[in-house]
């Protein structure tokens, strides 16, 4: 009964630990993020960022599109440009805008793996413009999407051989 009780112990010892470290390395990261400045070319439709932070390596962008005009937007894209300190384009992200109405908004989020990003211009195009990009500037940026990362992982498997 003693090593019954002993191992519950530990087991919640271990349990509690986790959920620390957890918690812990949560708000460490979070502190990282520093909030960026935004350029919007545009006023119509209104485009409203509600959160854009980064860090060095990453960041990610929410916000809010209002069509306050007088027409439906059909086909369009939200073109978000990515910028260093010293206006270098470091890449670019396209949002899909669903057919939206007058008067009506939608909401959007995208991640990005841009390094040291200081900010980002928005700007409506058309969706006849952006037929030939790449479809990772369509997605939130998704590691198992780049192909050199499964080379990564490759080389770490043969690199870590003579260790097994």
């Amino acid at each position: 009964m003693s090593r019954l009780v002993q191992f519950i112990k530990y087991f919640l010892i271990f349990i509690t630990f986790y959920i620390l470290v957890n918690v812990i390395s949560f708000h460490a990261l979070k502190s990282n993020y520093r909030t960026k400045t935004v350029n919007i070319d545009m006023d119509c439709p209104k485009v409203v960022i509600t959160e854009f932070k980064a860090t060095i390596t990453n960041g990610y962008i929410d916000g809010v599109l209002y069509n306050n005009t007088k027409e439906k937007l059909v086909d369009k894209y939200l073109r978000l440009d990515f910028y260093s300190k010293r206006d270098v384009l470091l890449g670019t992200k396209y949002i899909k805008i669903e057919e939206l109405l007058e008067e009506q908004n939608q909401s959007f989020s995208t991640k990005f793996n841009f390094d040291e990003v200081d900010s980002v211009r928005a700007m409506l195009v058309d969706g006849k413009s952006v037929v030939g990009e790449s479809k990772l500037k369509f997605l939130p940026d998704d590691l198992s999407l780049n192909s050199t990362n499964k080379f990564i992982l490759f080389f770490a498997f043969l690199t870590s051989l003579p260790l097994l």
